[in-house]
């Protein structure tokens, strides 16, 4: 086999046009996390400025019931 042969994986993963569609919404997904990630981050920082003193986030252990909740209504749902 020649150099001109060769394929490499990359080379032959790109060969077929939906899985060159679904690489390009790969990238462009992973390139909008990256400014909505920071813009959350600004929100809660501007959220914890602007809260009173006493005021005190909720932890994630303040949501038991919720989360409780949706792995027995997930559950349900798969049993039914």
């Amino acid at each position: 086999m020649s150099d001109k042969q060769k394929i490499t994986g990359i080379q032959k993963y790109l060969q077929t046009t939906p899985q060159i569609f679904f690489s390009i919404f790969i990238v462009f997904t992973l390139c909008g996390l990256v400014p909505f990630t920071k813009g959350v981050y600004d929100h809660l920082q501007i959220n914890k400025a602007r809260a009173p003193p006493d005021y005190e986030f909720p932890k994630i252990a303040d949501f038991w019931i919720s989360i409780v909740a949706a792995m027995g209504f997930n559950l349900i749902h798969k049993l039914f």
